[in-house]
């Protein structure tokens, strides 16, 4: 009897854990191309998430991140002394890579607004690309600017069809 309350105890603790959907209708914010795009790159950099965007640039095409650089470096060398000094010959092989996305305007389709189950102030937009592919998180402490950045982003998904 135990054992079987015990576990009925684990499942209904586990089942408040994730994230909860959270309906979204765009709003009729004023919103234009330029304030928009700021309130994109204040949502990235203002992540919280693991996933930490070093840099953010919104194209009419695309919004580009990067979250920093790679570098691998080999380096060897050696000192001979001749008259008095030392001559040294080395080799030395850097190779910088930078870890980025793109997530192009024409690609996204609706994002979803969730709640963190039991959690105060923990909000996360799901940036998806298709029906059920996410390209990209973004976390938030308010519901509020939560709304703001799923607006902006409907903005430049709706201004980018309209262009084009």
């Amino acid at each position: 009897m135990r054992k079987i309350l015990a576990m009925a105890l684990i499942y209904t603790a586990l089942a408040g854990c994730g994230h909860s959907q959270i309906q979204y209708q765009p709003s009729d914010r004023n919103l234009d191309w330029n304030k928009a795009v700021s309130i994109i790159e204040q949502g990235f950099y203002e992540d919280y998430g693991a996933q930490k965007t070093q840099a953010v640039a919104v194209t009419s095409e695309a919004i580009i991140l990067s979250d920093g650089t790679i570098s691998n470096s080999v380096g060897i060398s050696t000192a001979s002394p001749i008259a008095g000094s030392a001559l040294i010959v080395g080799t030395s092989t850097t190779k910088t890579v930078s870890a980025g996305q793109r997530i192009y305007l024409n690609s996204l389709a609706d994002s979803m607004l969730m709640k963190r189950n039991g959690r105060d102030h923990r909000y996360a937009v799901i940036i998806r690309i298709k029906p059920g592919v996410t390209a990209r998180s973004v976390f938030f402490r308010t519901e509020h600017q939560a709304r703001k950045f799923l607006d902006a982003l409907e903005y430049l998904k709706v201004a980018y069809s309209m262009a084009n």
